[in-house]
């Protein structure tokens, strides 16, 4: 009994930066990924739960921005977590500590905040390698040019719980969709992001790709996941969509002038 009440604490405690990200369907259809360089798991000081986040440069990455009490470090590749299903931490040449001077962010609680959340921000160098996260084009590029059209296939890669599997809980995971739908913000903004791709606490701030139409087809960020919607008969999950925010528009052409 106690081993059950730890876990179930454990798992709760995962999901206090994104407690309703939600599955689609009636099955959990991510599945585990060894390895994506460009994707890290951020969180707070002396823990390993928090949320995803993406580089697009060299050093500047972005996530959601109620992910903001979790941006003191990331860490590229953590490992699968233990049969109980507590994170391990990664190798120390894959963690990289958040220039707390560089966050921009929005996020002004859950209420109407939806396509109104996001945060950009720079990794600091490995303290034993020197190097950056992003460094030698480590690094997913984002579409500032083409809208977002409903029906695009879109991915998301990230750091999600898993009460299933609880090896891959806060280990990174994939799936993929599409886009389901656009909506307004509560400003007017075409900012709201709907799909039907699974995801759950930790999940919050993952980027949505969606592949380039010319050569050489590459994946694109065109939003950040937020928030959940979705249960076993319907619904979507929702995100912002970076092209509907002038003001994370201009929050990331600064970042990456700023290199």
């Amino acid at each position: 009994m106690r081993i059950n009440i730890v876990l179930i604490s454990m798992l709760l405690g995962f999901t206090v930066q994104a407690s309703n990200k939600t599955i689609c369907g009636s099955s959990d259809d991510r599945v585990y990924v060894k390895s994506n360089t460009k994707v890290l798991r951020v969180s707070p000081k002396n823990k390993n739960l928090g949320c995803t986040a993406t580089m697009i440069s060299k050093s500047c990455a972005i996530t959601a921005g109620h992910c903001k009490a979790s941006l003191y470090k990331g860490e590229i590749d953590p490992p699968k977590s233990t049969r109980r299903g507590s994170q391990r931490s990664t190798t120390k040449d894959k963690i990289f500590m958040i220039d707390q001077d560089s966050i921009k962010y929005l996020y002004d609680g859950w209420s109407d905040l939806n396509g109104k959340d996001w945060a950009v921000f720079k990794f600091q160098k490995n303290t034993k390698t020197g190097k950056y996260p992003g460094e030698n084009g480590n690094f997913y590029e984002v579409d500032l040019e083409n809208p977002v059209q409903e029906g695009d296939d879109i991915t998301i890669y990230g750091f999600g719980i898993d009460r299933d599997t609880r090896i891959l809980n806060g280990v990174l995971q994939v799936n993929s969709s599409y886009i389901d739908g656009l909506a307004e913000n509560d400003l007017g903004e075409l900012a709201i992001l709907k799909h039907t791709i699974d995801t759950m606490g930790g999940n919050s701030g993952s980027s949505i790709l969606r592949k380039s139409a010319t050569f050489p087809f590459d994946e694109k960020v065109i939003g950040i996941h937020t928030n959940g919607g979705c249960y076993s008969a319907g619904g979507a999950n929702e995100g912002t969509a970076i092209l509907g925010k002038p003001d994370l528009v201009d929050a990331i052409k600064r970042c990456l002038e700023s290199e």
